[in-house]
Order: C-alpha cells, then structure tokens, then sequence
C-alpha cells in the first residue's frame, strides 16, 4: 500500500523567500500548484489499496493543510510589508514601534505563523541593545513552535558577554533563567564562533536580500 505524492510543500515567494519547505506534520505531504501568481495547496494523491476510513481521513487532513497554507499566505504578506517598512537592519526611530508589534505578537495566542515574530525579532537582535534581550527571549518561549522558530542567539544582538552582564544586573524575574539557559547553550555549543554580525548574514541570505 502507498501514497504517491511531493515529499515536501514548499512555502516561499519567488522575490523574498525563495527555497523554503516545510513538511506538513502528520499529514501526507500537499504538493503546491501556483494561482494567480500565488501559491496554493490543494490535497493530490493516488490512492492503492488504502482503507477508505484512513483515505477519509487523510483528506480531511489535506484540507486542514490547505487552510493552514491560506493562513500562512496572509502572514507572509505581513513579512512582507514589515520588511519594506523597516528593513533588516532599522533605524533607531522604529525600534519602539517593532517593540509594540513583537509585545503584540506574543500576546497572540492563536497567531497563524511565527514567520512575522522571527523577522520582528531579527529587527530588533540587530539593533544590538542588551536591553532588548528579555523581550526577544519572551518572544521565544511564547509557544513551542516560537521556540523552535527564533534562534537563542537572537537574545544576544549586543554580543554574548555584554548580554550576560546585562542579565546579571538585571532584577527582571526571568534574567536568572535567561543567564541559566545562555550558559547551558554555551556547553551545547550553540555559540562556537558566534558573532552578531554572522548571525545577521545568515539571516540576509534567508531572506534574499544582498549582503
């Protein structure tokens, strides 16, 4: 018995996201058909052999996925427009505003995706202000995909050292937690040549933009 189909849904814009899949958990993979210039995902499978209560479903399944894509559409299109407004890298007159939006996204619980937090939340890394560190850490634990999605290196856009003794000083309740999680990133060796910097290149390279 077996399903036919793409092993993976890519997601992306042809301009600002080129290359970016992702695998639809529990649920066989959606391949993508371009509308409108747009993508959609629309459930395609050849079915051999399958019971038709499992068939059923994976169907409903599929269409879950396809809403799920509509969903992500919209969100895209908020990267979109918070890119073009602030850049990668903003000026110091909209750092209190991407605050606000990365407040605002955390506090949503029933966010479509974590794409517009992780680019706030880049904006904001490459400010480069210690400070800013409980808010993007915030920002990570607001659910489990967040923390998958934001990087804990993002917490350190003034550096690790500076950041650590920021969080020292800091009488904020979860400083301790955030110092304990640095340090047990550490030993892991999630800062092994770590630098801002490089950190932010990668993240240029993400969104296709020039160096």
């Amino acid at each position: 018995m077996s399903v036919n189909a793409q092993t993976t849904m890519p997601l992306r814009d042809a301009n600002l996201f080129p290359g970016r899949h992702v695998r639809p958990m529990n649920a066989p993979s959606i391949p993508a058909s371009p509308i409108a210039g747009n993508y959609h995902y629309t459930p395609s499978f050849t079915v051999n052999g399958f019971l038709e209560q499992q068939w059923s479903a994976w169907r409903f399944a599929g269409m879950c996925v396809d809403r799920t894509a509509d969903l992500l559409d919209s969100a895209r299109m908020d990267e979109h427009e918070r890119l073009a407004r602030f850049g990668l890298t903003p000026v110091a007159e909209d750092l209190p505003e991407i605050r606000r939006l990365i407040q605002s996204a955390t506090a949503d619980t029933d966010r479509a995706s974590n794409e517009p937090l992780l680019l706030l939340c880049i904006q904001l890394f490459s400010a480069g202000n210690a400070s800013d560190a409980l808010l993007i850490y915030e920002a990570k634990m607001s659910s489990f995909d967040a923390g998958c999605y934001i990087d804990i290196q993002f917490v350190c856009g003034a550096g690790l050292e500076a950041t650590e003794e920021f969080l020292r000083s800091s009488s904020a309740p979860e400083a301790e937690k955030l110092l304990a999680r640095l340090h047990q990133a550490k030993r892991a060796g999630a800062f092994d040549g770590f630098t801002p910097q490089q950190h932010l290149a990668f993240y240029r390279r993400y969104y296709g933009l020039a160096s």
